[in-house]
């Protein structure tokens, strides 16, 4: 028995989305508000070409919940249907042949994926990732103005070879659309072109090749990181003591920091926050509230081994931690407007989130632990009241703080 025409596109379609199609034809057909592309997906790229349009690719999976919850908010979304309507559409299921090599061939690396591709098949621009319909409609439509697209930021390279950061900015978005030959390329000129790293972005990639090289025997057959003893500091070291960028030296010991954690060294982790401690961006709230604390926590679980230079330390690092927390709150941080400080990962205001009193506590609980390390038994009393106070059902404060009260 012959399929009939519907029943052959249900059997292309999901959601919505059509797989890439291997016959000839060039029809279209409307489906979830989107005029998705009948043809091939070589008969996509001519059809652009003729009609002076990119093609949008959608690599989708039925067995990705990701892929569903995207398909259901944006090709919903009227103004996310609207920002595709001059492009080619097509849609490549992934578990399909035709669809694989597509994958393949591009470098998709995680679903969804939306990439948007030049007639002549480069990849212009792309967004990786679930995003929301809102976020959609605005990358999509950022493309069709052609910002910040790789075009766009190779045009900016070719007015000015000497910007660095253009270049940068290039080598990024080609990374982020799965061209790692061409984001390769980009460094490699970069580096060239500033060998000792005197500007901030070829000193941060020097320090990248820095971490590479420590890694290259420490890594197993899966690309993973198994053998930290195996860990050559060397290279990085040389590149810390050589640059002159505070960004970079800030990162560059956290990392080394990190490195010697792993290796179980906990005096040489401790030596290597106090190092990057130096070169915190002191303009950076958020930085030095996350950091801050999770380096004084480190130094309270080692509080055995603590020299009174290390205890001093832990404690100006969680008192610093603190008063960045609550900067932030206030909106005193000193980053840039709409850098995010005052947001959740969600989007949220942070004073209007449920889980507000957990963390201010667990910061004023930090400061509580580093003020006994330092014998100072009042302060860490009161600070440990603050915190029960603010979750007052919680057993572990109700421990700490009756543990400092007996120390008193």
């Amino acid at each position: 028995m012959f399929l009939n025409a519907v029943a052959l596109v249900s059997l292309l379609t999901f959601s919505g989305v059509p797989a890439v199609a291997s016959g000839s034809s060039v029809e279209r057909e409307r489906a979830g508000g989107i005029e998705w592309f009948a043809g091939t997906f070589e008969e996509a790229l001519k059809a652009g070409a003729k009609q002076n349009k990119l093609v949008f690719v959608y690599f989708w999976a039925e067995s990705s919940e990701q892929c569903t919850k995207f398909q259901q908010d944006a090709f919903g979304n009227g103004e996310a249907v609207a920002s595709l309507q001059d492009f080619i559409c097509v849609g490549a299921n992934t578990a399909r042949t035709d669809g694989y090599a597509l994958v393949q061939q591009y470098n998709v690396r995680s679903l969804p994926t939306m990439l948007v591709i030049k007639p002549d098949g480069a990849v212009e621009d792309g967004v990786i990732g679930f995003i929301d319909a809102k976020g959609f409609t605005k990358e999509m439509n950022r493309v069709r103005r052609g910002e910040q697209t790789v075009s766009d930021f190779r045009q900016k390279v070719k007015d000015n070879p000497k910007d660095l950061d253009a270049r940068y900015a290039l080598a990024v978005k080609l990374f982020d659309v799965g061209d790692e030959n061409g984001h390769d390329e980009v460094v490699a000129g970069i580096l060239k072109a500033d060998p000792k790293g005197k500007q901030l972005v070829a000193a941060k990639l020097h320090m990248d090749l820095a971490r590479k090289e420590a890694l290259k025997n420490a890594m197993n057959e899966k690309g993973e990181f198994a053998f930290p003893d195996a860990v050559n500091l060397k290279p990085v070291l040389t590149q810390l003591k050589r640059t002159k960028h505070q960004e970079v030296a800030f990162q560059g010991w956290l990392w080394v920091g990190e490195v010697e954690k792993e290796a179980e060294n906990h005096k040489g982790a401790r030596a290597a926050a106090m190092r990057a401690w130096k070169f915190r961006p002191q303009d950076q709230a958020v930085q030095i509230r996350n950091i801050g604390r999770e380096i004084a926590g480190q130094f309270v679980k080692h509080s055995q081994e603590l020299t009174p230079k290390e205890k001093s330390f832990a404690l100006e690092a969680s008192l610093a931690s603190l008063q960045a927390f609550e900067s932030v709150l206030s909106g005193e941080c000193g980053c840039d407007e709409g850098c995010g400080c005052l947001k959740t990962d969600d989007g949220g205001l942070i004073t209007e989130a449920d889980w507000f009193p957990e963390w201010k506590a667990s910061f004023l609980t930090t400061v509580a632990d580093c003020y006994h390390l330092n014998g100072e038994l009042e302060q860490a009393v009161k600070n440990a009241e603050l915190a029960l106070h603010l979750v007052p059902e919680s057993e572990a404060h109700q421990e700490r703080l009756e543990r400092f009260k007996k120390s008193l």
